[in-house]
């Protein structure tokens, strides 16, 4: 890509366009064929290519499946687009020996052409990228052009910065934890707390909320540095003050993260285990049932106890919860919330609570705001309610008023 681009700063505007070219399906002709055939396969698709390439166009292998091709005299979208349903065309007609036989082989291209060339290098290969995941999303063997969209390019600088903010916070020591209770329903002892994320502002800046954190991180990748940075915290609280129990949210990405089990395995031991509850949501059961049971049993062999949270919002069944051997469900505050003016909600919430009761499992009621719906939920048997009734969260300061930072 580097000899592409040089080419490209050397050339006149207008008369050229960059195509990506990606072999389709080659995960499944792997798992079906092997690597020999797969790169038998890659090596007939290469020669094809480069019958469409003139004495002054430039050929790269982009990545494993993929091609990158300069392509010079082609003025204009249009002739980018035909020359790229050219390639698309001949590759669908060609025949494609391999050892294993012939085999039918498709393209799908992303391109762009003059004058939408970045700046950069890292743009091109980005708007090449996303040019090529647009026509695989589309349709297979087809052709999408790279048109510059300035809203987006303001989302991206956006998720930039976010994204420096966030880990520059855990560097700097600004991602901390803040507690809210969850008491006992009848008594309102303090069963345990809920470990929240809390980042203090940059000089200046502005305060983020703990779902805004959440939020950004799970949609620019961050989530499993994040976990792990919380994991920390909440384990080193553990081991300065003895009387806290804690429980710290995991998420999907964190479930069959080495990096974060690694973590946990070092850091988890007989000695705070006991005083840990780890909530998954119930969205990470429904997506992969193998990897949370295992998840489970691993987390449970430290003393350490599993809550299924927001349960009641997805498709979990109960069954599946016996199967997975988890020690508590805390019921979606969705349904809490308004179960003093709906009698369906109030209905539904009984029947968790007197099922999970059936299976053993401790009940949490989140979102509890009224004394009137801490009635309710005592007379329905729930073991502890959380909320703003009860407490919100405040930052955690430490049994001797210290601030727990991470250790470095």
């Amino acid at each position: 890509m580097a000899r592409i681009a040089g080419r490209l700063r050397a050339r006149q505007a207008g008369d050229w366009c960059v195509l990506l070219v990606g072999i389709d399906h080659l995960g499944r002709m792997n798992d079906a064929f092997g690597f020999e055939v797969v790169d038998q396969v890659v090596e007939a698709v290469a020669v094809l290519l480069r019958r469409h390439i003139g004495a002054d166009d430039l050929i790269a292998r982009f990545s494993g499946s993929k091609f990158a091709i300069l392509s010079t005299g082609c003025t204009g979208a249009e002739a980018a687009r035909q020359r790229g349903e050219a390639i698309c065309a001949s590759i669908r007609a060609a025949r494609v020996e391999t050892s294993a036989g012939r085999m039918p082989v498709s393209v799908t291209v992303g391109g762009i052409a003059a004058p939408e060339i970045p700046a950069k290098l890292s743009g091109l290969i980005s708007g090449l990228g996303e040019a090529l995941d647009i026509a695989k999303r589309r349709a297979r063997g087809s052709v999408h052009l790279y048109q510059r969209d300035r809203a987006r390019e303001r989302q991206r600088r956006a998720n930039q910065k976010t994204a420096e903010e966030i880990v520059r916070a855990i560097w700097d020591g600004r991602i901390g934890l803040a507690l809210q209770p969850v008491v006992e329903t009848g008594t309102r002892q303090i069963g345990f707390h809920e470990a929240l994320v809390r980042m203090a502002p940059m000089p200046n800046g502005a305060r983020r909320h703990a779902g805004q954190i959440v939020d950004s991180a799970e949609r620019l990748g961050l989530m499993g540095v994040l976990d792990r940075h919380i994991l920390g915290l909440a384990t080193k609280a553990l081991r300065r003050d003895a009387a806290l129990t804690l429980s710290v949210n995991v998420s999907p990405s964190s479930i069959a993260d080495f990096d974060w089990l690694r973590q946990f395995g070092r850091e988890v031991g007989p000695d705070i285990g006991p005083r840990l509850i780890l909530e998954l949501t119930e969205s990470v059961v429904l997506h992969d049932l193998s990897a949370v049971r295992t998840f489970v049993t691993e987390a449970r062999a430290t003393g350490a106890r599993v809550a299924i949270d927001d349960f009641g919002a997805g498709a979990t069944s109960f069954r599946n919860l016996r199967g997975l051997g988890v020690d508590m469900v805390k019921i979606d505050g969705s349904f809490i919330i308004n179960m003093m003016r709906s009698s369906d909600d109030r209905a539904f919430v009984r029947a968790l609570i007197e099922l999970a009761r059936q299976l053993g499992l401790k009940t949490v009621a989140e979102w509890v705001r009224s004394e009137r719906t801490a009635k309710a939920l005592q007379e329905a048997g729930c073991d502890y309610i959380q909320g703003a009734l009860t407490g919100l969260a405040l930052p955690y300061a430490g049994p001797c008023g210290g601030a727990v930072q991470p250790e470095g």
